[in-house]
């Protein structure tokens, strides 16, 4: 048994990184993992690589997109019938430079992956997260 047995998390930009290894320490812990990140190719090896089966799902979004966040979680919802965990590790800059010389547009993009009420781990999320307070069920596939 193990402590995550029947948990669904989502996971923002899952494939690689630290989002993958958390994606992995969820699988063997006996979670479900849905992974999100924007390359579809990049989402199908890493979902392999980890051996997920049918315990894990990608879904392919932006963080900064409203419309992809509600797809990323409609989606675990659908795939799964619920989310338990929401670990938002999308995030940080499409550029670095020192505060003073960055960007207007890139800082706030900075700013719309990470800290947004929008964000996977924003309230927007909650009441979809929360809809069904049933056991996870089966994957779908």
């Amino acid at each position: 048994m193990g402590k995550l047995d029947g948990k669904v998390a989502v996971i923002t930009s899952g494939s690689t990184g630290v989002g993958r290894g958390i994606g992995e320490a969820f699988l063997a812990e006996g979670g479900m993992v849905v992974i999100n990140g924007r390359d579809v190719e990049k989402g199908a090896r890493a979902l392999k690589e980890m051996n997920a089966g049918e315990r894990g799902h990608f879904i392919r979004g932006d963080v900064t997109i409203r419309e992809d966040i509600d797809a990323v979680v409609d989606g675990a919802v659908e795939k799964f019938g619920r989310i338990d965990i929401l670990v938002n590790n999308a995030g940080g800059l499409i550029k670095t430079a020192p505060v003073a010389g960055l960007a207007d547009e890139d800082w706030d993009y900075a700013v719309r992956a990470t800290c947004s009420p929008r964000s996977p781990g924003g309230s927007s999320t909650f009441p979809r997260s929360r809809a069904s307070t049933a056991s996870p069920r089966s994957p779908r596939t």
